[in-house]
């Protein structure tokens, strides 16, 4: 019997197998296979396997539904395609029971042969509570041979939520009933230009020195983020929209938010002309205590959008959980660089504007185009980049109401996909460490290893940075231990983690499984990180 904690891995001959999933509870589930490549992902959506899509291209895996708890993925193993390397099974919550989690539900999962049902390994995952998606095992092909592992890692995002960090495209979820809202044109129009109002009076104060500066955008952050982030936290969308999932109220945010950019697009678009952009060039010859009616108009669509993206991404943020202190420098900045799409502009010029309108791709492209930030973190260097990306919108002839509508549109789309990635990876990384601190038995020692196997190859990632960060505050906050040793620790000699390893009596399974977790964060894992992990495993056995 496979259990999550002994990080081992079952040998299974090159068959075919079944993977059996039953559950035992008040909700229905779903199952799925998702077949991996050397890079931790599909290499296309055809390899996400599950109720919508029954069977992989070539038909090697397949899914069949039982019974409302019972489902069989088959699996041909010697037949397999090559370029696959690892077969994940997940159950999830079914997809018509919204809001609802895997608290009270007994998962199983075993693995038989086909030809005469001989169980070859198999895994009752621990209870979940606040999850609604489930990675039960993973059958993985290791120098020519495929091994089982049990995983039991949960997750909040469902189904499609696990199927995007395998990067499998998945089409936004349709709305649940409690969060379906009428479009009223004329209420969206009033609130975006009962917005403008206010606005319109923040620019009115401004001199023109914080324009051409961009200092404006250090005053405009004030005013739209205190205030608002005093009555938007979780228990406001907790009551708002009662049980339904956070990615659906994502998109919908998103949605919402970019129908305000439109809206606002085209009533500002009569500022749009050449006219404006001489006058922003001459503003440093203007009276301190006056700016042009022009450009009035300009900055208001330009710190209107400022603060309806800033806002969107704080949402998301909110709605993942991730926890945020924006008087905190860095969470502060977090925000930002996640609103604007700061030193991720390729990405957004390249993976999201296959999505935009032909007519309007060359702009999105020129708006997002050139590092504009990498001098630095300055605040009036974003309202310089800021003001720059916008008065590009007015450098197009004939621009017009269409264009900026758009122009509006499509950018604040992208700022939220782009948040939504950001945030949701991050979210996935808390899991993993809220799930190796709650199951460890030995906290502090974790914190070590966990640190070493970072530091095996040559630089420390982003989800490991946070990773490590989330550790070691979940490890303070359930166990009230500090390792000031550690924190003041500037290069890990294993070594020592050895000798922490050697003083432990009893079993080490938890700290064999948390090493490989902190490995695969990031992706696969590496051949620096499977030799400390090796060394971890003879160690603790």
């Amino acid at each position: 019997m496979l259990n999550p904690m002994d990080g081992g891995l079952a040998l299974i001959p090159g068959i075919p197998v079944q993977m059996e999933v039953r559950a035992a509870g008040a909700v229905g589930i779903d199952v799925a296979a998702v077949l991996l490549g050397a890079t931790g992902r599909v290499a296309h959506d055809q390899d996400f396997v599950f109720f919508g899509q029954l069977a992989n291209p070539d038909g090697t895996v397949r899914i069949t539904v039982d019974s409302p708890s019972g489902t069989t993925v088959r699996a041909d193993l010697a037949r397999v395609p090559g370029g696959v390397d690892r077969i994940v099974i997940v159950a999830s919550v079914d997809v018509d029971r919204p809001g609802s989690t895997l608290r009270g539900v007994a998962l199983s999962c075993r693995v038989v042969t086909e030809a005469d049902g001989v169980e070859l390994a198999r895994f009752d995952p621990p209870g979940l509570v606040a999850e609604n998606a489930v990675v039960l095992a993973e059958i993985c092909r290791e120098g020519g041979e495929w091994r089982v592992r049990a995983a039991g890692q949960g997750f909040r995002d469902g189904l499609a939520g696990v199927a995007r960090r395998y990067g499998v495209e998945v089409d936004d979820e349709p709305p649940a009933a409690s969060l379906v809202e009428e479009v009223d044109e004329s209420a969206d129009r009033e609130h975006v230009e009962r917005e403008r109002s206010e606005i319109r009076q923040f620019v009115k104060g401004l001199t023109p020195d914080e324009i051409k500066s961009g200092g404006w955008f250090t005053k405009l952050l004030s005013q739209a983020l205190s205030s608002y982030t005093d009555k938007v936290d979780w228990r406001y969308f907790q009551e708002k929209y009662r049980g339904v999932p956070a990615d659906a109220i994502v998109a919908q945010r998103i949605k919402m938010a970019s129908h305000y950019a439109a809206i606002e697009g085209g009533l500002s678009a009569s500022a749009y002309s050449a006219v404006v952009v001489a006058t922003i060039g001459s503003l440093g010859g203007a009276s301190p205590a006056t700016v042009p009616a022009a450009i009035v108009t300009l900055m208001v669509d330009v710190a209107y959008i400022t603060q309806l993206q800033l806002r969107l991404a704080y949402d998301i943020a909110v709605l993942y959980r991730v926890p945020l202190d924006l008087s905190d420098p860095d969470d502060l900045w977090k925000v930002i660089r996640v609103a604007f799409t700061i030193k991720s502009g390729e990405v957004a010029r390249e993976g999201v504007v296959k999505a935009v309108p032909v007519v309007v791709r060359p702009l999105i492209k020129r708006f997002y185009s050139k590092g504009v930030l990498a001098a630095g973190k300055g605040l009036p260097v974003v309202g310089k980049f800021l003001l720059q990306r916008n008065v590009i919108k007015i450098g197009i002839p004939l621009v017009g109401v269409p264009l900026a509508v758009l122009v509006n549109r499509y950018t604040t789309q992208i700022a939220g996909r782009h948040a939504r990635a950001v945030f949701r990876n991050e979210a996935r990384v808390i899991e993993i460490a809220e799930n190796l601190s709650q199951r460890t038995r030995h906290p502090q020692l974790m914190l070590w290893v966990a640190w070493l196997v970072i530091n095996a190859d040559s630089g420390i990632s982003d989800d490991e940075a946070h990773l490590f960060r989330h550790l070691v505050r979940l490890v303070k906050e359930r166990h009230q231990v500090v390792d000031d040793q550690l924190t003041h620790l500037v290069d890990i000699e294993p070594a020592e983690v050895w000798r922490r390893i050697e003083a432990e009596s009893g079993s080490l399974d938890d700290i064999v499984d948390a090493a490989n977790q902190v490995a695969e964060v990031d992706g696969d894992i590496n051949k620096p990180e499977r030799a400390i992990i090796s060394e971890v495993e003879a160690r603790c056995r």
